[in-house]
């Protein structure tokens, strides 16, 4: 007997996340319509019946029964319906080591065509409040994922970082603060702050203060969408000085206010 283990896998793994901030079916008319979108999350668009279409680039995409359609984030698009659309729809981000969103990388609308089976699995478990609705949910998205990546060139090879690295961000997760430090966290792991600098920096090509910014701004948008708790809230509980610092950071990393992110991440699709 032999046994062939891939040891990469296991460990990466739990760098690969996937934020579901919306998924919901819409009955839409005339009235959905809008110019030059552009959100920090991916769009999901599972055309159920009727018709409606997406301009983007200069091109004009028709959204027909059948097709499964990913709008990447940070791509700007207009769409709009003529007469009536039924469509299911999930607001998504997919991240490594809780940076940017991947589908970042892609600047051109993807269409599954002829997944008209796979619509109808999505008919059949949407409104069953059950475990195996759950499973099916994950599943059916992260199989979009797959696909869609496998249909473009972006990088998606897999870094591998020391043991020693993969602790400290697994630390970093566990104890997010703004305030934290590379001292702190060398005096955790008995190592000089030195070597937690220069080592972070090789591996993950960036610095550790720049990876726990983003890392908290990042959680900052978890919070912005999913939560109720107000700017002030968010920017204690992550550590910051004051809130107008935080959206000071907030804003020079995304380009946008938080007031105005957790605006934009209301939007019904």
């Amino acid at each position: 007997m032999k046994i062939y283990q891939n040891i990469l896998i296991p460990s990466e793994i739990d760098r690969i996340s996937m934020d579901i901030s919306d998924l919901c079916f819409a009955e839409l008319d005339s009235s959905w319509q809008k110019e030059n979108v552009s959100s920090l999350y991916t769009r999901i668009y599972c055309v159920k019946s009727g018709r409606g279409f997406v301009y983007c680039g200069g091109k004009t995409i028709e959204l027909t029964a059948g097709n499964i359609y990913i709008i990447p984030s940070e791509l700007e698009f207009s769409y709009k319906c003529d007469e009536r659309l039924e469509k299911y729809y999930f607001h998504i981000q997919v991240m490594k080591d809780g940076k940017d969103d991947i589908f970042a990388q892609i600047k051109d609308i993807i269409i599954l065509k002829n997944k008209q089976m796979d619509i109808d699995f999505l008919d059949k478990y949407w409104n069953e409040n059950n475990l195996c609705s759950v499973m099916f949910l994950n599943t059916f998205l992260y199989g979009i994922v797959f696909e869609s990546l496998a249909s473009t060139n972006i990088n998606t090879y897999i870094e591998r970082y020391s043991a020693q690295i993969n602790r400290v961000i697994k630390y970093i997760e566990e104890n997010l603060n703004a305030k934290m430090t590379a001292g702190e966290i060398a005096a955790a792991f008995n190592v000089s702050e030195s070597f937690i600098h220069k080592a972070f920096k090789r591996e993950i090509g960036i610095s550790i203060n720049k990876y726990i910014s983003q890392k908290c701004l990042i959680a900052a948008k978890s919070k912005l969408r999913l939560s109720d708790l107000s700017i002030k809230e968010i920017s204690e509980s992550l550590g910051y000085c004051d809130q107008f610092y935080f959206s000071r950071k907030f804003s020079q990393e995304f380009r946008m206010s938080p007031s105005s992110y957790r605006k934009q991440s209301g939007e019904q699709l």
